[in-house]
Protein backbone atom coordinates (compact mmCIF):
# COMPACT_ATOMS: atom_id res chain seq x y z
CA UNK A 1 0.00 0.00 0.00
CA UNK A 2 2.87 2.39 0.73
CA UNK A 3 4.04 2.17 -2.90
CA UNK A 4 0.62 3.18 -4.21
CA UNK A 5 0.22 6.00 -1.70
CA UNK A 6 3.69 7.30 -2.58
CA UNK A 7 2.51 8.14 -6.11
CA UNK A 8 -1.02 9.24 -5.16
CA UNK A 9 -2.23 12.82 -5.26
CA UNK A 10 -5.49 12.32 -3.40
CA UNK A 11 -7.15 9.69 -1.21
CA UNK A 12 -10.96 9.46 -1.30
CA UNK A 13 -12.64 7.41 1.42
CA UNK A 14 -16.36 7.23 0.71
CA UNK A 15 -17.39 4.82 3.46
CA UNK A 16 -20.94 4.80 4.70
CA UNK A 17 -19.82 3.01 7.88
CA UNK A 18 -16.34 3.40 9.32
CA UNK A 19 -15.27 2.49 12.84
CA UNK A 20 -11.86 4.16 12.91
CA UNK A 21 -10.42 5.11 9.51
CA UNK A 22 -7.03 3.40 9.46
CA UNK A 23 -6.85 3.77 5.66
CA UNK A 24 -7.21 7.55 6.02
CA UNK A 25 -4.43 7.59 8.63
CA UNK A 26 -2.16 5.62 6.29
CA UNK A 27 -2.81 8.17 3.52
CA UNK A 28 -2.10 11.06 5.91
CA UNK A 29 1.14 9.38 7.04
CA UNK A 30 2.17 9.29 3.35
CA UNK A 31 1.28 13.02 3.11
CA UNK A 32 -1.57 12.34 0.69
CA UNK A 33 -4.56 14.72 1.08
CA UNK A 34 -7.72 12.95 2.29
CA UNK A 35 -11.33 13.62 1.38
CA UNK A 36 -13.61 11.34 3.35
CA UNK A 37 -17.14 10.98 4.54
CA UNK A 38 -18.03 11.95 8.08
CA UNK A 39 -18.87 8.33 8.96
CA UNK A 40 -17.94 6.80 12.31
CA UNK A 41 -14.63 7.94 13.71
CA UNK A 42 -13.43 9.68 10.55
CA UNK A 43 -14.17 13.24 11.78
CA UNK A 44 -11.85 12.61 14.73
CA UNK A 45 -8.84 11.96 12.48
CA UNK A 46 -9.73 13.79 9.27
CA UNK A 47 -10.46 17.20 10.74
CA UNK A 48 -12.27 19.27 8.11
CA UNK A 49 -10.16 22.08 6.58
CA UNK A 50 -7.27 21.20 8.88
CA UNK A 51 -5.79 17.88 7.74
CA UNK A 52 -8.38 16.98 5.12
CA UNK A 53 -11.92 17.51 3.97
CA UNK A 54 -15.14 15.87 5.13
CA UNK A 55 -18.23 15.11 3.11
CA UNK A 56 -21.64 13.98 4.28
CA UNK A 57 -22.35 10.28 3.76
CA UNK A 58 -24.29 9.74 0.54
CA UNK A 59 -24.15 13.39 -0.51
CA UNK A 60 -22.64 13.23 -3.99
CA UNK A 61 -22.78 17.01 -4.41
CA UNK A 62 -20.97 17.52 -1.11
CA UNK A 63 -18.25 15.11 -2.25
CA UNK A 64 -17.92 17.14 -5.43
CA UNK A 65 -17.23 20.22 -3.36
CA UNK A 66 -14.34 18.33 -1.79
CA UNK A 67 -12.88 17.58 -5.22
CA UNK A 68 -13.32 21.25 -6.18
CA UNK A 69 -11.52 22.28 -2.99
CA UNK A 70 -8.67 19.92 -3.81
CA UNK A 71 -8.33 21.58 -7.23
CA UNK A 72 -8.33 25.00 -5.56
CA UNK A 73 -5.49 23.90 -3.27
CA UNK A 74 -3.51 22.39 -6.17
CA UNK A 75 -3.82 25.63 -8.13
CA UNK A 76 -2.83 27.77 -5.14
CA UNK A 77 0.29 25.65 -4.58
CA UNK A 78 0.99 25.56 -8.33
CA UNK A 79 1.10 21.76 -8.20
CA UNK A 80 1.36 19.87 -11.47
CA UNK A 81 -0.57 16.62 -11.44
CA UNK A 82 0.40 14.13 -14.11
CA UNK A 83 -2.29 11.47 -13.75
CA UNK A 84 -5.44 10.76 -11.73
CA UNK A 85 -7.31 7.44 -11.66
CA UNK A 86 -10.79 6.82 -10.27
CA UNK A 87 -12.86 3.74 -9.63
CA UNK A 88 -16.50 4.77 -9.58
CA UNK A 89 -18.13 1.85 -11.41
CA UNK A 90 -18.37 -0.54 -8.49
CA UNK A 91 -16.09 -3.25 -7.12
CA UNK A 92 -16.74 -5.67 -9.95
CA UNK A 93 -14.40 -7.52 -12.31
CA UNK A 94 -12.19 -5.04 -14.17
CA UNK A 95 -12.67 -4.79 -17.94
CA UNK A 96 -10.40 -1.88 -18.90
CA UNK A 97 -9.89 1.84 -18.46
CA UNK A 98 -11.73 4.94 -19.69
CA UNK A 99 -9.14 7.48 -20.80
CA UNK A 100 -9.89 11.19 -20.64
CA UNK A 101 -6.71 12.79 -21.93
CA UNK A 102 -4.96 13.88 -25.12
CA UNK A 103 -4.67 11.44 -28.01
CA UNK A 104 -0.89 11.26 -27.45
CA UNK A 105 -1.34 10.18 -23.85
CA UNK A 106 -4.07 7.71 -24.79
CA UNK A 107 -1.71 6.20 -27.38
CA UNK A 108 0.98 5.76 -24.72
CA UNK A 109 -1.40 3.93 -22.38
CA UNK A 110 -2.75 1.83 -25.25
CA UNK A 111 0.81 0.59 -25.82
CA UNK A 112 0.47 -1.21 -22.48
CA UNK A 113 -2.82 -2.95 -23.41
CA UNK A 114 -1.13 -6.29 -24.03
CA UNK A 115 0.03 -6.32 -20.41
CA UNK A 116 -3.57 -6.11 -19.18
CA UNK A 117 -5.28 -8.48 -21.63
CA UNK A 118 -4.26 -11.71 -19.81
CA UNK A 119 -6.31 -10.35 -16.89
CA UNK A 120 -9.45 -9.81 -18.98
CA UNK A 121 -9.03 -6.10 -19.67
CA UNK A 122 -10.09 -5.63 -23.28
CA UNK A 123 -12.17 -2.43 -22.98
CA UNK A 124 -9.62 0.38 -22.77
CA UNK A 125 -10.17 3.55 -24.78
CA UNK A 126 -11.51 7.08 -24.75
CA UNK A 127 -14.23 7.83 -22.22
CA UNK A 128 -15.18 9.76 -19.10
CA UNK A 129 -13.03 9.23 -16.03
CA UNK A 130 -15.29 10.05 -13.08
CA UNK A 131 -16.74 13.00 -11.21
CA UNK A 132 -14.39 12.86 -8.22
CA UNK A 133 -11.28 13.65 -10.28
CA UNK A 134 -12.96 15.69 -13.04
CA UNK A 135 -11.92 19.09 -11.62
CA UNK A 136 -8.25 18.18 -12.13
CA UNK A 137 -8.80 18.30 -15.89
CA UNK A 138 -8.75 22.10 -15.58
CA UNK A 139 -5.03 22.01 -14.74
CA UNK A 140 -4.18 19.56 -17.54
CA UNK A 141 -4.13 16.34 -15.55
CA UNK A 142 -4.57 13.15 -17.58
CA UNK A 143 -7.64 11.38 -16.17
CA UNK A 144 -8.70 7.73 -16.24
CA UNK A 145 -11.48 5.62 -14.78
CA UNK A 146 -11.65 1.89 -14.18
CA UNK A 147 -14.17 0.06 -16.38
CA UNK A 148 -15.81 -2.85 -14.61
CA UNK A 149 -18.34 -5.52 -15.52
CA UNK A 150 -21.45 -3.49 -14.81
CA UNK A 151 -24.09 -6.25 -15.05
CA UNK A 152 -24.74 -6.20 -11.29
CA UNK A 153 -24.17 -2.48 -10.71
CA UNK A 154 -27.78 -1.59 -9.88
CA UNK A 155 -28.20 -4.73 -7.77
CA UNK A 156 -26.11 -2.98 -5.14
CA UNK A 157 -25.67 0.70 -6.04
CA UNK A 158 -27.62 2.87 -3.56
CA UNK A 159 -29.44 -0.26 -2.36
CA UNK A 160 -29.55 -1.86 1.07
CA UNK A 161 -26.93 -4.32 -0.21
CA UNK A 162 -24.50 -1.47 -1.01
CA UNK A 163 -22.15 -2.40 1.84
CA UNK A 164 -18.58 -3.63 1.88
CA UNK A 165 -19.55 -7.11 3.05
CA UNK A 166 -21.38 -7.79 -0.24
CA UNK A 167 -18.38 -6.90 -2.42
CA UNK A 168 -16.75 -9.89 -4.09
CA UNK A 169 -13.24 -9.79 -2.60
CA UNK A 170 -11.63 -11.44 -5.61
CA UNK A 171 -13.16 -8.88 -7.98
CA UNK A 172 -12.10 -6.04 -5.68
CA UNK A 173 -8.55 -7.39 -5.54
CA UNK A 174 -8.42 -7.72 -9.33
CA UNK A 175 -9.56 -4.11 -9.73
CA UNK A 176 -7.08 -2.86 -7.14
CA UNK A 177 -4.30 -4.83 -8.79
CA UNK A 178 -4.86 -3.48 -12.30
CA UNK A 179 -5.25 0.07 -10.98
CA UNK A 180 -1.94 -0.29 -9.12
CA UNK A 181 -0.33 -1.69 -12.29
CA UNK A 182 -1.50 1.27 -14.38
CA UNK A 183 -0.29 3.75 -11.75
CA UNK A 184 3.07 1.95 -11.71
CA UNK A 185 3.40 2.11 -15.51
CA UNK A 186 2.59 5.83 -15.57
CA UNK A 187 5.00 6.44 -12.69
CA UNK A 188 7.86 4.48 -14.28
CA UNK A 189 7.42 5.34 -17.97
CA UNK A 190 5.52 8.62 -17.83
CA UNK A 191 3.10 10.17 -20.28
CA UNK A 192 3.95 12.52 -23.15
CA UNK A 193 4.00 16.20 -22.18
CA UNK A 194 1.09 18.40 -23.17
CA UNK A 195 1.39 19.67 -26.75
Amino acid sequence: MEDILAVSDLFLLTSEYESFGLAALEAMAAEVPVISTNAGGLPEININDYCGYLSNVGDVEDGGRGADKYLEEAEAKKEQHIFALESDAGGFSPRGFRLEMSAQKQDKIMQWSDLFQPYGLFETGAGGSGSDIQPLKKIGTALAGLNTDSQRYFDVHHAATDIFETVNKRELHLGSGVMAALIYLVSEYGLPPAP
